[in-house]
């Protein structure tokens, strides 16, 4: 008897059956090391083996997410994949993550360092949503998602692997791939899941009060606990069921609730999701996904502004507010709701065997809703004032890729290999809106529209990007063993200068299992070698290219206008290109796995702004492809099965990342100061005579260190009793930056 299941290690077992007797075999299938033969979608034209791509590739399953007490998307990354870094905005409710995938490789330019990010195909707005200036909380679209609805997350860093992805996609790209059902008769799942966040002190140790937010009982307007700080009340509750013959489904719903530390913070969350699949003719698949969202957040004003509950509380009788009473800053109202919609349909035809066509539509929909009111008598605004925001941002895209394998014969060599040859075309639509009114200096208490204020005004903004390419790949495999991939990718842009034209991307890679010859130990499983070249892009930022107007007032109130942006008719794109290399290998019978990667990415043409003379007619410098940037590291990751017996067993896993990215050039502008310092350098005062005893101390400018973490660690051990029971511990460390 052969037992073999995705995603575990084969076994075998020979079994005697007597005439008229029946025979019980008992099979415990551990996690297989590195699985060659897995299908990865992210970076490819197509479906692939793993053993056919020459770059690393980073798999969180459902399996990893179910075990985790997560309360968003952007914890299921947290500490799993070497050279994924997530950093958290605040802890308030509701507040969102930076995700950076091998640090920085750009100086700043338009979109960030922040990954594309697709759900079955869709891709979704790349920024954060709108915020309350006074909450200085983001929430992000990623984390709109429900975890639980997750069946798989593919992670792939850099441009080696994402070249076929083109323009915007430097940061890297994530995929999710959402459940879509196995079919048969309906399976119910309940799950919930119910905790609390704590934060044990606040400030220096030595300080018994926490700079006053562990301890206020002194203080005016002190909560009755004698303290700012409580216990968050965190629950969760998940419904879903899935199955279906002829078209299988998957639907789920999700409903959760998070206290913050401080009151009134919280955050309340309400999910929806349906996946259908069904086979019109034998070889035509139709795959829908959709899901909608709704998030009401209630933030505190925060921040290093006069307004700020923290602030106050920490500067104790030298706050700002009135009798020293901070409690008089949380009549302050500031509430947030998303509603994302989110759908795709996926076509799939294969006329043959050999070859196939994947057409894909996806619509990614979120409108945003803020308010920030100080009501009437607020101590810092006695009159009181009202703003509202809405925006809207939709993003649709349309992908197409065709694929055609064959054999080929090379007589005269002896060869026989496999061809693989991909093509396909993406567009990609940008639209965001929005509106924002304010009314200030209101007449009395009381519920308030903004026409309530005696001063009124209203502003509206709105901005379209469109994108658009093709790509064209080829591969050859030989023995199924060494695998050797050119591809290219153009790209145009509607914010590139009318004079750049088209940007190109090539890409090469090499996937070679050595521990397929004969020669290999046999207690060294898996060893695979790979190596990628590629490169991708980061687009110039809105109207970079073209010269606008704003209209201002002349003399006498007459209506005017005046020189806005000048425009840049030859920008373009950043160019990041990147070598990477690295080997994935299993031993001791899948119980040890390793992988290794080394890269290093340079960044050309990065966009600065130039500043020009002021006798142009305008202030505003001209973005410009001017700098340069390199990035190099290592990424480390390690896993192995302790012990494993009938009904125990242990696992223990780690990752490691080591990266450091580096200013080379800013073109004519280049400041001494930051060449050769990392991107997000930070300086400050330093004192010069230290040493010094009774004298003012002297104090110059100097270098403090990098913002962002160089080197990060991650590992996870889980227990498995019973095969019904599982714990799991996972930490991380982030490090090299200044604290």
């Amino acid at each position: 008897i052969e037992v073999t299941r995705l995603g575990f290690s084969y076994q075998s077992m020979q079994v005697t059956v007597g005439a008229g007797e029946t025979a019980v075999a008992d099979f415990g299938l551990r996690t297989e090391a590195i699985n060659l033969d897995e299908l990865v979608v992210t970076g490819t034209a197509g479906s692939a083996r793993r053993r056919e791509i020459g770059n690393t590739v980073g798999v969180i399953t459902s399996d990893d997410i179910e075990a985790q007490p997560i309360t968003s998307v952007s914890e299921v990354l947290q500490g799993r994949t070497a050279g994924l870094t997530v950093k958290t905005r605040g802890g308030a409710p509701g507040a969102g993550a930076e995700i950076t995938l091998r640090g920085v490789n750009t100086l700043g330019g338009p979109g960030g360092n922040k990954p594309l990010i697709y759900v079955d195909g869709v891709r979704l707005e790349q920024g954060n949503h709108q915020y309350a200036d006074e909450a200085n909380n983001q929430a992000t679209p990623f984390d709109d998602l429900d975890p639980n609805s997750i069946e798989r997350i593919e992670v792939i860093k850099g441009a080696a692997a994402t070249t076929l992805y083109g323009t915007e996609a430097a940061g890297g790209v994530i995929q999710v791939f959402t459940k879509s059902g196995g079919g048969g008769a309906p399976q119910w799942t309940f799950s919930t899941s119910q905790g609390f966040s704590n934060i044990s002190h606040f400030g220096p140790k030595e300080d018994p009060t926490g700079l006053h937010m562990v301890d206020c009982s002194m203080d005016p307007g002190c909560p009755e606990s004698g303290s700012w700080l409580k216990n968050g009340y965190i629950q969760e509750y998940d419904l879903s069921v899935q199955g279906g013959t002829d078209v299988p489904y998957y639907f789920s719903a999700s409903l959760g609730d998070q206290e913050g530390n401080i009151s009134p913070q919280s955050a309340t969350n309400f999910s929806l999701r349906g996946n259908f699949r069904f086979e019109p003719l034998d070889n035509f698949t139709i795959r829908s996904s959709n899901m909608f969202t709704r998030r009401e957040i209630t933030f505190v004003p925060d921040g290093n502004n006069a307004e700020g509950l923290i602030l106050n509380v920490a500067r104790w009788e030298r706050d700002y507010t009135p009798g020293h009473d901070d409690s008089a800053i949380l009549e302050m109202d500031l509430r947030q709701q998303i509603d994302h919609f989110i759908t795709s349909l996926q076509m799939q035809w294969s006329p043959s065997t050999s070859m196939n066509h994947r057409l894909n539509l996806g619509l990614d929909s979120s409108t945003t809703s803020d308010t920030e009111e100080r009501p009437w008598g607020f101590f810092y605004q006695t009159t009181g004032d009202r703003e509202v925001d809405q925006a809207l941002d939709r993003n649709i895209n349309v992908d197409y890729a065709g694929s055609y394998s064959s054999d080929i014969t090379v007589p005269f060599l002896n060869l026989d290999l496999a061809s693989s040859t991909s093509w396909g075309a993406q567009y990609y639509d940008g639209f965001n809106q929005g509106l924002n009114g304010f009314g200030e200096e209101f007449s009395g208490p009381g519920d308030k529209v903004l026409q309530s204020g005696v001063i009124t005004e209203v502003n509206e903004d709105w901005l379209r990007i469109a994108s658009g390419g093709f790509f064209a790949q080829q591969q050859f495999g030989w023995n199924d063993r060494l695998f050797v991939t050119l591809g290219a990718r153009w790209d145009g842009f509607s914010t590139f200068g009318e004079n750049f034209g088209m940007a190109f991307y090539p890409k090469a890679s090499m996937a070679y299992t050595i521990s397929d010859h004969d020669f290999w130990p046999s207690w060294w499983e898996t060893m695979k070698l790979r190596a990628a070249l590629g490169e991708s892009g980061r687009a110039p930022g809105p109207f970079a290219s073209k010269r606008t107007w704003a209209s201002t007032s002349g003399d006498d109130n007459q209506a005017a206008v005046i020189l806005s942006e000048l425009g840049n008719e030859d920008v373009g794109p950043e160019r990041t290109q990147e070598i990477e290399g690295g080997f994935e290998a299993s031993m001791f019978e899948g119980r040890l796995s390793i992988d290794f990667t080394y890269f290093d990415q340079t960044t050309s043409d990065a966009l600065l702004r130039l500043d020009r003379p002021s006798s142009i007619g305008t202030e505003q410098a001209l973005l410009t492809n001017l700098g340069e940037v390199s990035n190099a590291g290592y990424e480390f990751t390690a896993n192995a099965n302790l012990l494993t017996t009938r009904n125990f067993s242990w696992d223990l896993g780690g990752n490691y990342y080591h990266g450091e990215d580096e200013v080379v050039s800013l073109g004519p502008v280049t400041d001494e100061r930051l060449k050769g310092k990392p991107v997000s350098a930070q300086f400050g005062d330093c004192v010069t005579n230290a040493d010094a005893v009774g004298e003012r101390p002297d104090f110059d400018e100097c270098y403090l260190g990098g913002a962002r973490p160089t080197t990060t660690f991650g590992i996870n051990t889980r227990f498995t009793l019973f095969r019904n029971l599982t714990l799991e511990a996972l930490g991380e460390y982030q490090g090299g930056h200044i604290k």
